[in-house]
């Protein structure tokens, strides 16, 4: 897939599930970032693609911090797409072609059926919840001594706060377990030289499958 189709994917998957998680209702509030790691966005793909369809009215800046809602246009858009998934729209892709993403995880389209969705539904396991549990506890206790940067520890503290929420959960969401994870091990990779790093990088181990997708 070349770079321009991959862009214009990452904007409809964004866009799809912000029309998703708000039932297409325009007042609704998300937060941005937790809208791209559900379907497996970066955080810089998310900004790019949140730039993107702010840019085309689709999609509105709405909180600082990342608060964003869907727009008018941007609900027509999405089941315009959805309604002819193998016809392109002025802005995205087949949404047949969409799931040959390689950042995407766990994602479904139904082929062949005009204007119908197929969901799949994703769960961690109880070992890994454990797991995951077991490493907050360790960062929280930990964190101060492992040399990040102020920058890096701030985003390590708002990462930790998300793994903490996504536990206490009734229904926890993978692709933000999953983005938070990478986000956390890559910084901690970083200071690998600390003791204190390395014995936490150890506690990853168990979360090799999930960190894959």
């Amino acid at each position: 897939m070349d770079a321009l189709t991959k862009k214009k994917s990452d904007r409809f998957r964004f866009l799809n599930s912000l029309y998703e998680r708000t039932d297409g209702d325009y007042h609704v509030i998300e937060d941005m970032w937790e809208v791209g790691a559900e379907v497996g966005l970066t955080r810089d793909d998310t900004n790019r693609a949140m730039e993107y369809l702010n840019g085309e009215g689709l999609a509105m800046y709405r909180t600082m911090g990342g608060g964003v809602a869907i727009t008018h246009a941007g609900l027509q858009e999405v089941e315009r797409a959805l309604s002819k998934p193998q016809e392109p729209t002025h802005y995205f892709p087949a949404v047949v072609n969409v799931l040959h993403v390689q950042s995407m995880v766990g994602s479904q389209i139904q082929q062949g059926s005009h204007g119908s969705i197929q969901t799949q539904s994703m769960s961690i396991s109880q070992n890994e919840l454990a797991a995951i549990e077991a490493l907050v506890t360790s960062l929280q206790s930990e964190v101060g001594a492992l040399g990040l940067g102020a920058e890096a520890r701030a985003e390590a503290d708002a990462e930790i706060q998300t793994l903490k929420a996504q536990l206490q959960s009734n229904k926890p969401k993978t692709g933000i377990i999953r983005e938070s994870l990478k986000t956390l091990r890559n910084l901690i990779e970083g200071v690998a030289s600390n003791a204190v790093a390395a014995d936490i990088l150890n506690l990853f181990k168990p979360l090799a499958a999930l960190l894959r997708g």
